[in-house]
């Protein structure tokens, strides 16, 4: 049997509040994701048009197919988890992009 010369409570603990830690960090990201992107959506479709470059065709092509390919997916309740994962990502993707054109330069850097 294997075993470990520290104390399994602190270890079981330690494993506990890293999960934990994940888990709100996702939240968070997802939360803060979704904000921004509700501002995105919001803005004018002139400037959002103007803000898209080729790498975001790149993006726009490849969530398509993403998309599609879990709509048309064989196994529905696992897809639709993912469909929203993944719509929230492109989301963000672009409104990341915008904003990060629109911002002060110095601002970005510091």
């Amino acid at each position: 049997m294997i075993s470990s010369r520290f104390n399994l409570n602190i270890i079981f603990y330690l494993f506990i509040v890293t999960v934990f830690s994940m888990m709100v960090s996702l939240f968070l990201l997802q939360l803060f994701a979704g904000i921004l992107s509700l501002f995105w959506l919001f803005e004018s479709g002139k400037n959002k048009k103007e803000a898209i470059d080729i790498f975001a065709w790149l993006i726009i092509v490849f969530g398509s197919v993403r998309i599609l390919s879990i709509i048309f997916s064989n196994f529905p309740s696992v897809s639709y988890q993912a469909f929203y994962k993944d719509a929230l990502f492109y989301l963000a993707f672009f409104s990341m992009s915008f904003y990060l054109k629109v911002l002060d330069k110095e601002k970005i850097k510091k």
